[in-house]
Parts: structure tokens; sequence; C-alpha cells
């Protein structure tokens, strides 16, 4: 089914895109108040009209809207054909998470709950590595500094060898306590004592006190859970708000964890078809 995402001011024809269009990636560019966000809903409603699934990070709140239903004053500023609205209203299964919070769907993250997914073993390196640096990156380290970038390849050589060994930490606290008793010998050589400590402690942490609710606010957020549950003859929308999260390094974490839980489905099962938008 071809997305209508406009219509021809001159001859007032739909503008349509063929829904494999999107099995690469896409791109909105534009100024300011250009229209960009505007066009992003048309892409996700269009896609729900087409039976499409999708997860959409909102870093802003701006996609919230996708859950009301528009007002004669929103429809003034933006007319929509009423098949076109009631074809999403139809199909439409919204839910808003927001990880870290409960003030939506309570949702949680934990970058480890699998191993990453690769095709070749070269592959798999580069998916451990930026694993690595996004745990790093979420412990307060800046991988690319001297120290950050050796704690980062610590927890690398960590994560290989549990992977390896068939101990995968499929969480953080079990992390923590493979970095404390069971990083190999390579791992033990680039840290001293005092920084090999400090890391563990920096893991500790991140489960603790505010920033901890990252991690347990609510059941991590997983593709196959998001799939699946709309009611029969709908069609689930995830927003995933990080407007509420405390810093950058937070959001990152979420949408580095996000593309590697789609990363692992799209292998999982291969499809020449568009089964799933990624907003």
């Amino acid at each position: 089914m071809p997305l209508q995402i406009g219509v021809d001011p001159e001859t007032d024809e739909p503008v349509e895109l063929p829904d494999d269009t999107l099995l690469r990636h896409a791109a909105i560019l534009g100024a300011t108040g250009a229209g960009k966000t505007v066009l992003g809903k048309v892409f996700i409603e269009e896609a729900v009209r087409a039976g499409i699934p999708v997860i959409a990070v909102d870093p802003q709140g701006d996609l919230a809207s996708l859950a009301l239903a528009p007002t004669q004053e929103s429809l003034g500023e933006h007319p929509v054909p009423p098949e076109v609205l009631d074809g999403y209203w139809a199909r439409a299964a919204v839910a808003i998470l927001t990880p870290g919070s409960s003030r939506g769907t309570p949702a949680g993250l934990n970058p480890l709950k699998s191993p990453p997914a690769a095709a070749t073993s070269e592959d798999l390196v580069v998916a451990l590595d930026a694993l690595a640096e996004g745990l790093a990156v979420a412990m307060g380290y800046d991988p690319s500094s001297d120290g950050g970038g050796r704690a980062k390849d610590v927890l690398f050589l960590t994560l290989q060898a549990s992977l390896k060994a068939g101990t995968w930490p499929r969480d953080v606290p079990t992390l923590t306590r493979a970095l404390a008793h069971e990083a190999p010998l390579e791992a033990a050589k680039l840290l001293t004592k005092r920084e090999r400590a400090s890391l563990v402690r920096r893991a500790q942490s991140m489960t603790i006190g505010a920033k901890g609710l990252l991690f347990t606010a609510g059941p991590a957020l997983d593709v196959e859970s998001m799939l699946a549950w709309a009611p029969k003859g709908r069609v689930p929308v995830n927003l995933i708000y990080t407007g509420g999260l405390r810093n950058p390094r937070e959001r990152e974490l979420v949408v580095a964890t996000l593309c590697k839980d789609v990363h692992a489905w799209m292998i999982a099962r291969p499809s020449g078809g568009l089964r799933l938008l990624v907003y």
C-alpha cells in the first residue's frame, strides 16, 4: 500500500510514496518551523493505515498528538482528508512509554538483556564495541579520553569473554559482578587497581537513586513486546518519550539500546517487506 504523504497544491492529486522506499533510512531536513515534525507524523499515520507498526522516539513530546483526536482548530491548520483521518483512528493503538518515569506507561532499560546479534564475527566485534561504549558513557566516562577509552575497552573485553564462555551478563548487577571478579587477564592489565575499583563502583551506582530509575522504573523496552500488545485488528504505535530523562547520556543510551534491539529483531526475522517503522 503506497503512503499518501500529501497533496499536490497545483493539481490536488495525492502525493504517494511506495512503502518499500522506507526499507532504507530516510531523513527529513528543513529549517525551524518548516514542518519536519508534521511530515514525520504523516509518515507515522500512513504507516498505521497500511498496517505497519511504529516505534518512535519523542524527545520533546511533539508526537503525543498522535494519541489525541484532532480538534476543529488543528484540522483548520493542517487539513486532512476524512478518509485518511478515519483510516488512522480505526486502526491506531497508541502507547506513550516513559523510560525512567511512571508518568506515562512506565518503562525501563536493559541494554544487556540479550547478546548482540550479528551476521559475521566482524559485525559482532562492532556491536560489542558499540555496547561497551554506550555503557561507558552511561557510567560517566568519556571514551575519547585515555582513562575513559581504557574503561570502555575493559567493558568490551569482559563482555566478549562472557559471550565466549556462555555466561552473558543479562543485567547491570551481573555485569558489575563480572567486572569485579571475572574480568579477563588482558582487561585487568588496562586499569590500575584504583581505576578498576572506580569502574566497578560506577557500574554499581547505575541502578541506584534517581539515575537508577532508568533501569528499574518498569519493564525493559523490548521490540517483541512493543509489536504484540495492541488489540486484534489494531496497529501498535509506541511513542518513547525521552524528554523526562536527566541528561543527554541517558537519552543516547535509550536510543542506542532500542536500535540494538531492533537490529537483533531484524536479523532474527529477515524479510523483504516493510514490517516496522522506526522514527
